[in-house]
Protein backbone atom coordinates (compact mmCIF):
# COMPACT_ATOMS: atom_id res chain seq x y z
CA UNK A 1 0.00 0.00 0.00
CA UNK A 2 0.96 3.73 -0.34
CA UNK A 3 3.01 5.18 2.43
CA UNK A 4 1.67 7.71 4.95
CA UNK A 5 3.68 9.87 7.21
CA UNK A 6 2.32 12.29 10.07
CA UNK A 7 3.98 14.75 12.29
CA UNK A 8 3.09 14.05 15.54
CA UNK A 9 4.28 15.73 19.26
CA UNK A 10 8.00 15.05 19.44
CA UNK A 11 8.50 13.60 15.82
CA UNK A 12 6.19 11.56 13.33
CA UNK A 13 4.88 8.52 12.30
CA UNK A 14 5.44 6.33 8.96
CA UNK A 15 2.56 3.85 8.12
CA UNK A 16 2.83 1.44 5.08
CA UNK A 17 0.52 -1.79 4.76
CA UNK A 18 2.93 -4.90 3.90
CA UNK A 19 1.28 -8.02 2.13
CA UNK A 20 2.62 -11.59 2.21
CA UNK A 21 2.21 -12.26 -1.96
CA UNK A 22 3.84 -15.56 -1.43
CA UNK A 23 1.86 -19.04 -0.55
CA UNK A 24 4.23 -19.56 2.79
CA UNK A 25 4.32 -17.92 6.07
CA UNK A 26 7.38 -15.61 5.96
CA UNK A 27 8.84 -13.05 7.84
CA UNK A 28 10.07 -9.96 6.67
CA UNK A 29 12.24 -6.98 8.19
CA UNK A 30 10.29 -3.20 7.08
CA UNK A 31 12.46 -0.40 7.91
CA UNK A 32 12.48 3.56 7.45
CA UNK A 33 14.82 5.94 6.11
CA UNK A 34 15.10 9.74 6.22
CA UNK A 35 16.62 11.85 3.70
CA UNK A 36 17.29 15.16 5.19
CA UNK A 37 16.76 18.31 3.29
CA UNK A 38 19.91 20.10 2.02
CA UNK A 39 22.56 21.11 5.12
CA UNK A 40 25.02 23.83 5.55
CA UNK A 41 27.12 20.40 7.04
CA UNK A 42 27.97 17.26 4.64
CA UNK A 43 25.29 14.61 5.86
CA UNK A 44 24.17 10.73 4.96
CA UNK A 45 22.18 10.96 1.60
CA UNK A 46 19.77 8.40 4.25
CA UNK A 47 20.02 7.36 7.92
CA UNK A 48 17.88 4.41 9.31
CA UNK A 49 15.18 5.64 11.43
CA UNK A 50 13.19 2.67 12.55
CA UNK A 51 12.35 -0.87 11.77
CA UNK A 52 10.02 -3.62 12.33
CA UNK A 53 10.06 -6.95 12.00
CA UNK A 54 6.70 -9.06 11.38
CA UNK A 55 5.68 -12.49 10.37
CA UNK A 56 2.84 -12.96 7.67
CA UNK A 57 0.85 -16.03 6.70
CA UNK A 58 0.05 -16.34 3.42
CA UNK A 59 -1.88 -13.66 2.03
CA UNK A 60 -2.12 -11.79 4.93
CA UNK A 61 -1.38 -7.59 4.88
CA UNK A 62 -0.70 -6.18 8.16
CA UNK A 63 0.08 -2.06 8.61
CA UNK A 64 3.36 -1.37 9.82
CA UNK A 65 3.73 2.01 11.97
CA UNK A 66 7.15 3.08 12.15
CA UNK A 67 7.95 5.84 15.11
CA UNK A 68 10.65 8.51 13.45
CA UNK A 69 11.46 10.67 16.59
CA UNK A 70 12.52 14.23 16.29
CA UNK A 71 16.31 13.66 17.87
CA UNK A 72 16.37 10.64 14.55
CA UNK A 73 16.55 13.60 12.28
CA UNK A 74 18.99 15.97 14.22
CA UNK A 75 22.10 16.97 13.37
CA UNK A 76 25.43 18.35 15.51
CA UNK A 77 25.76 21.77 15.19
CA UNK A 78 29.20 22.86 15.55
CA UNK A 79 28.39 26.65 15.49
CA UNK A 80 26.22 26.37 18.54
CA UNK A 81 27.49 23.70 20.19
CA UNK A 82 24.68 21.74 20.38
CA UNK A 83 21.86 19.28 18.32
CA UNK A 84 19.55 20.97 15.94
CA UNK A 85 16.42 19.70 13.48
CA UNK A 86 17.32 21.37 9.99
CA UNK A 87 14.09 22.53 8.92
CA UNK A 88 13.14 21.84 5.06
CA UNK A 89 11.44 18.54 3.17
CA UNK A 90 12.68 15.07 4.62
CA UNK A 91 11.86 12.21 2.82
CA UNK A 92 10.81 9.28 4.45
CA UNK A 93 11.06 5.99 2.55
CA UNK A 94 10.29 2.63 3.72
CA UNK A 95 11.75 -0.81 1.92
CA UNK A 96 13.37 -4.24 3.03
CA UNK A 97 16.95 -2.93 3.30
CA UNK A 98 18.30 0.53 1.84
CA UNK A 99 18.75 -0.69 -1.37
CA UNK A 100 15.32 -2.42 -1.70
CA UNK A 101 13.44 0.66 -0.69
CA UNK A 102 9.42 0.36 -1.68
CA UNK A 103 7.30 3.56 -0.94
CA UNK A 104 8.21 7.40 -0.05
CA UNK A 105 6.73 10.31 0.68
CA UNK A 106 7.96 13.51 1.44
CA UNK A 107 7.07 15.41 5.36
CA UNK A 108 7.85 18.86 6.52
CA UNK A 109 9.96 19.88 9.51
Amino acid sequence: GPLEAVRSEGGATAEIAVTNVGDRRGREVVQAYARPPPSPVERPIRELVDFAAITLGPGETEHVELAIAEQDLARYDPASGSWTVDPGEYTIEVGRSVTDRRGQTGIEW
